[in-house]
This record gives C-alpha cells, structure tokens and sequence, in this order.
C-alpha cells in the first residue's frame, strides 16, 4: 500500500474442494514466512442476481474486537 508500512499478499486460487486442510495448511505455512497479521479471505457464491439490483454482500469475523471496530456480524457458518 503506497505511502504506508502495510504489505497486501494476494492468493488466487480455486476452491479445493475436499482437500481444505492441506490447503488451509499451505497458506498458514506461507503466511507465517511472511509473517502475516491477518487473513481476510473474500469468495463469492454463484447466485442469479438481476444487475438492476443491488448485490448483497456479508462481512463476519471471528475477532470480537475487530467486530466491533467495524461493525461486523459474528460468523454463522457451520460446516
């Protein structure tokens, strides 16, 4: 981020589908090499969504802290 101390690290990828913990694994084992801070994962589901509408979007975090500062919702996902 130009002006700041922040690096970003993108990761682009597919979803593994089955195999979440070896990727869930890698990406823990480069973000401690690089001594990341935080991991903001963004996905999206496929839907119909009519382009005259707006396009709903959801933000959670399990950081009660960080909740609050932003006004996120607790995370409800059970899988």
């Amino acid at each position: 981020v130009p002006d700041s101390n922040v690096d970003v690290v993108f990761v682009l990828g597919t979803e593994p589908s089955y195999r979440w913990r070896a990727y869930t694994t890698e990406l823990l084992v480069h973000a401690e090499a690089l001594k990341v801070d935080s991991v903001i994962l963004v996905g999206a589901l496929l839907a119909d969504v009519p382009h005259s509408r707006p396009i709903p979007v959801s933000t959670t975090s399990e950081d009660g802290e960080l909740r609050e500062r932003l006004n996120l919702e607790a995370p409800q996902y059970e899988g």
